[in-house]
């Protein structure tokens, strides 16, 4: 293990790990101290031990813990409905088909347009490809408007 020494004015490391002033014996402080073993242990100019530690971690007291990334994403679930994306820094759900994004993190499913629509009672309720919501009339109805059925007149 290497030891650093980082001595103030009227201190010396004397050739020892430690910084010591002339006459007293060298202090030791880096005795025992192994920053996780993620870093080194120097000596700071009050004599106190500090941990220099390796790239990808920061000193936390005598230990070298390591750099965590925060993930915008983490505790966002998009209701269920979806996945989490990072957009920036800030997290944006991509919502499953039949669902759309409300403030960014919630995915609600999207509106029927078909609700309400009951055909008169003689039809199913059909959304075109452009969206349009008409009513596929049953034998012997036809549309009246896109939304209501009535009976064929002969």
């Amino acid at each position: 293990m290497m030891r650093i020494c980082l001595c103030i004015a009227l201190f010396t490391t004397l050739g020892l790990p430690g910084c010591t002033r002339q006459g007293y014996e060298p202090a030791e402080p880096c005795k025992g101290v192994s920053c996780s073993d993620h870093g080194e242990c120097g000596v700071a100019g009050d004599g106190t031990a500090v941990c220099v530690c390796d790239p990808g971690y920061h000193a936390e007291g005598l230990e070298c813990v390591e750099n965590v990334e925060e993930n915008p994403c983490e505790g966002v679930d998009c209701s269920g409905h979806g996945s989490c994306a990072v957009d920036d820094t800030d997290p944006v759900c991509i919502c499953d088909q039949g669902y759309h994004v409300e403030g960014s993190t919630n995915c609600i499913q999207d509106a029927d347009p078909c609700q309400g629509v009951d055909c008169s009672g003689h039809g199913v309720c059909a959304v075109t490809p452009g969206g349009d919501v008409i009513c596929a009339c049953d034998n012997g109805y036809h549309n009246d408007t896109a939304t209501t059925c009535v009976p064929d007149e002969w």
